[in-house]
């Protein structure tokens, strides 16, 4: 059996106010019910099974001993769609042999000797269950856990909310977890209880309190995917960039926060141009335009972030008349991240998450009558990579090919297009050889470096030249602006001939999806 989760992380605040929804009055939802689970997670010395996705435990849930065995549970943007059996465990005996599923009891039997198995780690929680049903006829358990981790001597407390689909279609899942979790910032777990044990029983981290920023991960499509198929991983990777770093950047002073969501967002509005042909419609429209709002709103966080950390902050640790600049950056930043925070625990921050997962979950492209789309969804993915890249291509050198004449916004418009080749790049990487896309990749990043030097003098122009600039009302910032700008402006002629050459240099080069 296969199930849909969908699993959250919670702060205290987040678990009353979980509460509290779970206990208002319907007439569409069971009984609240309370329960204590005891688990015992099995695995052999050399962690035999982790290592082959395989998640084994003895729980006794009430009175009874059950046995479950799941594969596949890693978490995708708070999805978990592990396949799962489970069969009664008289006395919380393991016995494999019990196991119902046979391939999953062959896939235990092959990993690991039953004798070599023994107990790595066990939680303790408190689960507060309600089934709730959906205004389109799904069923959806909920189930608020609260308890600890313990390996040996070590303990992490538990503090989630598992959202299981009973009944139904995915997109119930999201549209009840957007009633539920309103308020954020929401925090989707990226680690199972079995990893999150394992971890602790390794003497490694079960839990940051503080999330960590996201990279995007590379997306693994090949050539035999329909282009549906690829558009699908591609979103989930979106979502699992945006969804971490909208955590990270919330409960996280890691300037990289903020940065690798700006970069999740902006990914994300390429991916909807590139699926266009094959996904467009009203709803992609209104996720696309979701992240740019939030994008636009945390945007501010990461100029500031450049600025105070990466351009005027290293130069006023070498120049005390700076650091009246540095001083006015920092504070208006500060200031900027506290806003930011609000907009990222804000309905509209959360219902993104939801909207996009429901989509790509639920299949929300799908026009039923349009059979020109069922073709074109139907059209292997090289075929459509083949004409995203020579499309996002000809828009950078229709710009590209007159380059020493390109200023102000021209130039700028260069920059966003060479940025959305080099998403596009990568969202289709592996369905090439990996030396026929390094040497093009190399020259398109040395180009974006060259444009970011120059779109950094831009924005701190644009910042400490404003009305309301940080250390407007300080005569000593005000002459600082002027120094450090003056200084920087000496470098930017190098950067645009660098740009020039680099530009010229990828122009030359093959394209790799030729």
């Amino acid at each position: 059996m296969r199930e849909i989760e969908l699993k959250l992380l919670l702060t205290e605040e987040a678990e009353k106010r979980l509460r509290r929804k779970l206990a208002e009055e319907s007439g569409e939802a069971s009984e609240i019910k309370a329960i204590s689970l005891h688990a015992i997670y099995l695995d052999t010395v050399d962690r035999a099974l982790a290592a082959h996705g395989l998640a084994l435990r003895l729980r006794k849930e009430g009175r009874r001993w059950v046995q479950t065995v799941k594969m596949g549970s890693g978490l995708s943007g708070g999805l978990s769609t592990p396949l799962e059996s489970n069969n009664p465990a008289p006395g919380g005996k393991l016995c494999i042999g019990a196991i119902p599923d046979v391939a999953l009891r062959e896939r235990v039997l092959d990993a690991a000797d039953p004798a070599d198995l023994a107990p790595v780690f066990e939680t303790d929680i408190r689960r507060t269950l309600r089934l709730m049903h959906t205004p389109d006829g799904g069923v959806v358990e909920v189930a608020l856990d609260v308890g600890e981790i313990r390996a040996g001597a070590r303990a992490v407390t538990i503090r989630e909310a598992e959202l299981e689909l009973k009944s139904g279609e995915p997109p119930a899942l999201y549209a009840l977890a957007k009633a539920l979790f309103e308020e954020g910032p929401v925090r989707f777990s990226r680690r199972t209880k079995a990893a999150r044990g394992h971890a602790l029983a390794e003497g490694r981290s079960a839990l940051s309190q503080t999330p960590e920023p996201v990279m995007a991960k590379a997306v693994a499509l090949t050539p035999e995917m329909t282009a549906e198929t690829a558009a699908a991983a591609v979103l989930r990777c979106c979502l699992d960039q945006i969804s971490g770093n909208l955590a990270a950047a919330a409960l996280n002073d890691a300037p990289e926060g903020p940065h690798q969501l700006r970069v999740g967002l902006r990914r994300l509005r390429t991916a909807a141009t590139v699926f266009a042909p094959v996904l467009g419609g009203e709803a992609l429209d209104a996720i696309a335009a979701q992240a740019q709002a939030l994008a636009s709103a945390v945007g501010g966080v990461r100029d500031l972030d450049v600025l105070t950390d990466e351009r005027i902050g290293p130069m006023a640790a070498a120049d005390p008349r700076l650091a009246p600049l540095a001083e006015a950056l920092s504070e208006r930043r500060d200031a900027a991240r506290v806003a930011a925070r609000g907009t990222l625990a804000s309905r509209e921050a959360s219902a993104l998450l939801f909207d996009l997962g429901a989509f790509v979950e639920g299949r929300g492209w799908l026009r039923r009558s349009d059979f020109g789309q069922t073709a074109a969804l139907a059209q292997p993915v090289t075929q459509l990579a083949a004409a995203a890249l020579d499309k996002r291509w000809r828009k950078a050198a229709a710009l590209g090919e007159r380059i020493e004449t390109l200023e102000g916004e021209a130039r700028h418009d260069l920059r966003k297009a060479l940025k959305k080749l080099r998403y596009a790049t990568e969202f289709f990487a592996s369905l090439y050889p990996a030396k026929r896309i390094k040497p093009f990749v190399t020259r398109l990043k040395a180009l974006q470096d060259d444009f970011g030097a120059l779109q950094d003098l831009a924005m701190a122009e644009e910042v400490l030249f404003a009305e309301d600039a940080p250390g407007a009302a300080s005569p000593a910032a005000q002459r600082a602006a002027g120094l450090a700008l003056g200084r920087w402006e000496g470098k930017a002629d190098a950067d645009w001939r660098s740009a020039q050459a680099h530009w010229a240099a990828l122009a030359a080069q093959r394209r790799f999806w030729r």
